[in-house]
């Protein structure tokens, strides 16, 4: 115990009064501590509030799902090469284009290289077809002509030297006999022949319709149904009596034969204007048509001189137009 004497009310109310107030760092220091440790303690309580009153939202979820999965499409779409026959300038255009147009783009030139492959092979097998059937049809020609000629030298040769009058005469059973055996061989050769001279002319209208199908440009009337068979008739007759032969016009360009044409058609004018302009003329008109009539006969010649010596179907064309 402290030996000093208790103080008087006076004095223990001197020294209260004497007491410094605390400083106003600490003050608020201390008020500082205080409202960390309240916020500390209503923090501790939020998580379950969280939990249980805010969850995500799936629609959220799903769409970060799929701008993932687009981000990831888009990275593997892999690129497409322009077609190799394009120019570079069309490629450049092609690899600035979007993938998807890139792809349309791609299937469509695909597409356009199949259809041509497939018409490509459909020609090739047409024109396959279409060399056989001239090939079997040119082989029939053939045999045909030769068993003509078999035929023909044969029946010569078994009839030629008999003698009808003396048969019939020394043997009138013989010679009845004979000459029926005589008229059915001689029946059957023409008809033979005849049989020749129709495939001739079918293997020479198959040539020209082949060649005549390749040029409709340069033969309107060939698609008429009455002038087209007339005009193929007309030039087969007269290209051949000039002495061009089947193969000739098998191989003949287009443009040859509308030229041999356009000679067949002016010298058929010129004949129908010779025949209704025939008047009576002077006689020294008439002499220099006569002149002018010996040119025409003088080129006629030169250019008949030239085709037999060829035998091109050039020199029969200009024989036409000499005409």
């Amino acid at each position: 115990m402290s030996n000093e004497a208790p103080l008087s009310i006076d004095q223990a109310v001197s020294e209260l009064t004497q007491l410094e107030p605390p400083k106003p760092e600490e003050a608020e220091t201390t008020n500082a501590v205080e409202e960390v440790e309240t916020e500390d303690t209503e923090l501790d309580g939020e998580p379950e509030a969280i939990d249980a009153d805010e969850e995500p939202d799936d629609s959220e979820v799903n769409l970060e799902d799929e701008e993932v999965e687009e981000v990831e499409a888009e990275e593997d779409v892999p690129s497409i090469d322009a077609p190799q026959f394009w120019t570079d300038g069309a490629k450049d255009v092609f690899s600035s284009l979007p993938a998807e147009a890139q792809s349309v783009i791609a299937d469509e030139v695909k597409r356009s290289q199949a259809e041509t492959t497939r018409a490509q092979q459909a020609a090739a097998e047409a024109t396959k077809q279409s060399v056989q059937r001239m090939e079997e049809l040119h082989n029939v020609i053939e045999s045909v002509h030769t068993e003509t000629a078999t035929l023909d030298r044969l029946f010569d040769q078994r009839w030629n030297d008999v003698n009808w009058v003396e048969m019939s005469q020394r043997n009138p059973s013989e010679y009845l006999q004979n000459k029926a055996l005589f008229e059915a061989e001689s029946q059957a050769l023409e008809v033979h022949k005849e049989s020749a001279v129709t495939a001739q002319k079918e293997y020479e209208q198959q040539i020209l319709q082949e060649n005549f199908a390749n040029a409709p440009k340069l033969f309107p009337d060939l698609l008429d149904v009455v002038k087209g068979p007339e005009i193929q008739q007309t030039l087969t007759k007269t290209l051949l009596s000039l002495g061009a032969t089947p193969e000739e016009l098998r191989f003949a360009k287009p443009g040859m034969l509308a030229l041999a044409y356009d000679g067949i058609k002016y010298r058929d004018s010129q004949k129908k204007l010779s025949k209704t302009s025939a008047k009576p003329v002077p006689k020294a008109i008439k002499s220099k048509g006569k002149s002018a009539g010996n040119a025409n006969s003088l080129r006629k010649a030169r250019a008949a001189k030239r085709f037999h010596k060829s035998n091109s179907l050039d020199d029969a064309v200009a024989l036409l137009l000499s005409s």
